[in-house]
């Protein structure tokens, strides 16, 4: 706890020392071009030998005080870029300074350095797929949730079975999510079984959503497939009030910008609940509470510099929901689940350039979580009731972390940086009527440390190279990852990619509550094989891939980390929106082929979760006369493996679904309603109402006794209308959509 004390004393006086520098006495402002006169945005100048200096922003300029006096020299740099080096004397210049620089190609800069937050990471373009806000909420049948939207990818699994993102062949749980940089453990939310959870965070939240399907960077861990990498926004450009309305429930947001243009703080109040729709559109489960929500969400943005942000997010929810459904054993007989579940979620992070091309990002966050189930089995007439069984799992997570960017020459940069988590989870399972209890606590701390460069050999061929290490106290191992990316630019937006790395995950904490010291770290290693190319606003991508698993937990005989597996194929992404003025669509395509052996698996087989083909289109088409769009997007999936309890062993999995196949519609169209912007959208989800089956859950007693495990219904709708008084999004929403 000590350790613990000391990282969040450090990291807060490295926050205190950078926000509170002495006002400058010269203000030295200006703007970088290049040769063209266009202006260079993310360039650093800096006073030699001082902590003085500023970034340029978008139109190249830049603006920071100084206390020097005397001769200075200032060096203005940017990668890919010679250095521009010149004198002031600062005693016999005015207090305002105005400079015009003009910097020269070294050659090429560095593509990836420079794709997301001009510095704070550099991963998305080489190994990511992005998608805004618009992308998530103009998209068919997405809901608004990030969680579907990317689920049209390659490489991800189209469910909506299973909560998160299975990506080739991992298992939800192997996908990790950040926000600002830290992990944000509790994305989801926490539902009942065979039923996919959207996230907790709105769209809105995020200037960019970064989507790595394999081989990321050293900066993240934890993750053995893929993670998705979330950046809030900065200050908004005026006050707002929004207030959404829909069929499932409504939400209030305001965001207040301070006067001095530098600060806001805004919070959100969301309310759903599914029972009255439920009563319209009949399930297949009797619910008998929601599914319900709540959530509750502030935040914080401080520009202290030109550049540089401290930024809060807060959240609060709680979610509620239970139904019964048949016994299979016994048709008089009944299934019951409840849970109740509770969430806080804290994040602040602290990002700024600090002068001789450094960068600095700081971090700490805290999450916790309770879930509590109770299961049931009762006569349909619900006079008998068996024993209830609860389970209730209590976890909580805090991180602290820091970065540090530094350029070291024009074709070079160096990250390092650190991270340190604290987890605590603890498991009670409880027979209520017995009194039996098993209870399970779970207690690490994980310290990371990282290094990652990138490098450019020419204007042909750059990469980025990288190492972590990693130790989990509660397994009493370390964990060493080197990771690497090349790329080979043969022609002009046309290159060829190969990558990779070793990825470490702890097991579930399910499976450290018993001699946890006997487990080691889950392992995954990445080989990618990739060509891209751009050109005006299109994009192909294509992938092979290849993943050996090891250490993956078994339970048979007994709980051990002897599993092993792989996965391995083939990705095609094509993005086009110049072909038919106004329509933009997205193909993809993935084989995948796995096979695992883990958990209970007797032989190793392609988990239930995988099937080997998927393709996805999706449409997007604007039409000006009436202010309306509509997303269509199709889902396709081969049949998935189920397990089936009179087949041998030498058959395990090898019965499958039918064909999966999903047509989602959104519609959206911009209006006036009570003075306010309007968006009104209407969206459905399996729009031809095609039969759906993702497994099967058999009889206990009788094998012949089975239930197909489908969505809840053949079909979801949603009606809803956005209100909003303050910036006018129907015109920006247009705009948008007509530059996509």
């Amino acid at each position: 706890m000590k350790t613990l004390y000391q990282i969040i004393i450090l990291t807060f006086c490295i926050l205190q020392g950078i926000c509170l520098k002495t006002n400058g006495q010269t203000l030295i402002s200006g703007v970088i071009r290049d040769k063209k006169n266009k202006p260079i945005e993310g360039a650093s100048v800096t006073l030699k030998g001082t902590y003085d200096g500023a970034a340029t922003v978008a139109d190249g300029s830049f603006s920071f005080e100084t206390t020097e006096t005397g001769e200075q020299t200032i060096i203005a740099h940017s990668i890919g870029y010679k250095d521009s080096v010149s004198v002031l004397n600062l005693n016999t210049q005015p207090k305002k300074l105005a400079l015009n620089i003009q910097l020269t190609d070294a050659f090429t800069a560095l593509d990836v350095v420079t794709v997301k937050g001009k510095g704070s990471d550099f991963l998305v373009k080489d190994g990511s797929i992005t998608l805004h806000s618009l992308d998530i909420r103009a998209m068919g049948g997405s809901n608004a949730d990030i969680g579907n939207a990317f689920r049209i990818m390659p490489g991800v699994q189209p469910t909506s079975d299973a909560t998160g993102l299975l990506v080739r062949g991992g298992t939800s749980d192997e996908t990790r999510v950040f926000v600002d940089g830290m992990a944000a453990t509790t994305f989801f939310y926490t539902g009942g079984p065979d039923i996919s959870q959207r996230s907790r965070f709105s769209p809105e939240l995020f200037s960019g959503n970064f989507f790595s399907s394999g081989g990321y960077s050293a900066m993240y861990g934890q993750a053995l497939s893929s993670t998705l990498i979330l950046d809030t926004r900065k200050l908004p450009d005026r006050s707002t009030f929004n207030l959404n309305v829909g069929s499932i429930g409504a939400n209030m947001e305001f965001n207040k910008l301070l006067p001095d243009k530098k600060q806001s703080f805004g919070a959100s109040l969301n309310y759903s609940n599914l029972q009255p729709y439920y009563q319209v559109v009949k399930q297949y489960r009797d619910f008998t509470t929601g599914p319900a929500y709540l959530d509750a969400t502030v935040n914080y943005r401080l520009k202290v510099s030109k550049n540089g942000y401290l930024k809060f997010l807060g959240m609060y929810g709680n979610n509620a929901v239970s139904f019964y459904e048949n016994n299979l054993d016994q048709v008089n007989l009944k299934n019951y689940l409840g849970l109740k579940s509770k969430n806080l979620y804290g994040n602040i992070s602290f990002s700024n350039f600090i002068g001789n091309g450094t960068f600095i990002q700081t971090g700490l966050s805290y999450s916790s979580q309770r879930n509590q189930y109770e299961l049931d089995t009762l006569a349909a007439d619900q006079s008998v009731q068996m024993p209830k069984n609860q389970r209730i799992v209590d976890g909580e997570v805090f991180q602290a972390r820091a970065v540090i960017r530094k350029i070291l020459s024009p074709v070079t940069d160096l990250y390092t940086g650190m991270e340190y988590f604290y987890s605590n989870d603890e498991i009670n399972n409880i027979q209520t009527l017995s009194g039996k209890a098993l209870s399970g606590l779970v207690k690490d701390h994980y310290w990371a440390g990282f290094a990652e460069s990138n490098w450019k050999l020419s204007d042909k061929i750059e990469g980025r190279t990288g190492v972590r290490l990693e130790y989990s106290s509660v397994l009493r191992q370390w964990a060493f990852s080197p990771r690497a990316t090349i790329n080979y630019t043969f022609a002009p937006k046309s290159r060829l990619f190969f990558s990779y790395g070793d990825f470490y995950q702890k097991p579930l904490s399910d499976y450290l509550t018993v001699e946890p010291e006997k487990r080691t770290f889950q392992k995954s290693t990445h080989y990618i094989l990739g060509f891209q190319k751009e050109y005006k606003t299109n994009l192909i991508r294509m992938e092979l891939y290849h993943k050996d698993y090891s250490g993956l937990i078994k339970t048979i005989p007994d709980i051990n980390s002897n599993g092993k597996g792989y996965a391995q194929g083939a990705e095609v992404f094509w993005k086009n929106s110049t072909m038919i003025r106004n329509l933009e669509y997205w193909i993809s395509y993935s084989y995948l082929d796995t096979k695992r052996e883990y958990l209970n698996f007797p032989v190793q087989a392609r988990p239930n979760f995988a099937a080997e083909h998927t393709a996805s289109l999706a449409l997007r088409r604007y039409f000006s006369p009436i202010s309306t769009n509509i997303g269509l997007t199709y889902t396709y999936a081969s049949g998935r493996p189920y397990f089936n309890p009179n087949r041998s062993a030498e058959d395990f999995m090898k019965d499958k679904t039918i064909d999966y196949h999903n047509i989602g519609l959104t519609v959206a169209h911009l209006a006036t309603v009570f003075k306010a912007n309007a968006i009104i959208v209407g969206t459905v989800s399996n729009l031809l109402g095609n039969e759906q089956v993702f497994g099967y859950k058999y009889s206990a007693i009788d094998f012949s006794k089975r239930q197909a495990i489908t969505p809840m219904a053949s079909r979801f709708f949603y009606l809803g209308i956005f209100l909003n008084w303050g910036i006018d999004k129907r015109e920006k929403t247009m705009n948008d959509f007509l530059n996509q």
